[in-house]
């Protein structure tokens, strides 16, 4: 599969599969990249919305046995449902960024058009609490899995939009911090 994947870059791209390794790149500090309101919006936005998806991921089996009376192999057969939903979200998102900048939109109006839309559409996953069949109770949540990873495939880009790309995994590991510090565990 590797030798496979080397052999297509070769073909699609030789200037990228010949390339060589950066040197090094200059080191920044947490202290520092704090000092931008940009680490700080995105950081807040980790901090509040991160813990949304973990709720969705144990919440939803002890809520289906509980208010939908499955039992352990019956939430086996639909629990996955909006995880498979919110992987299409990953290229999703991928995707529509893509279109609308092909439109000639803006990064800045692609991303922020994404994250409202998003941001209107995730709590629709709390109607799934007012469904009695199983079918509306998984649309729903469904719904909410699908909005919030588009919303966050959006956020978790807009590092690149704002800083130097050697800085670029500092800033996301730190604004990982935000999702660490409201859970209170470790990822």
């Amino acid at each position: 599969m590797c030798l496979w994947a080397t052999h297509q870059l070769e073909k699609i791209s030789p200037e990228l599969a010949s390339a060589q390794p950066l040197g090094i790149a200059r080191r920044v500090s947490w202290i520092q990249l704090l000092r931008y309101r940009q680490t700080w919006s995105i950081f807040i936005c980790r901090f509040l919305a991160d813990p949304i998806w973990y709720f969705y991921v144990f919440w939803m089996p002890e809520f289906l046995k509980r208010e939908r009376g499955l039992e352990l192999r019956s939430i086996g057969m639909v629990a996955w449902i909006p995880f498979v939903v919110a992987d299409i979200a990953n290229f999703a998102c991928g995707a529509v960024s893509g279109w609308l900048l092909h439109l000639g939109w803006s990064v800045n109006r692609t991303r922020k058009t994404i994250m409202a839309v998003s941001a209107v559409l995730c709590p629709l996953g709390v109607s799934a609490v007012f469904c009695h069949s199983v079918f509306w109770t998984i649309f729903f949540i469904s719904v909410a899995t699908f909005s919030f990873i588009f919303w966050a495939v959006t956020v978790h880009s807009v590092p690149v939009d704002f800083f130097p790309s050697e800085y670029v995994g500092s800033v996301y590991s730190l604004c990982h911090l935000g999702y660490w510090l409201n859970a209170g565990s470790p990822p």
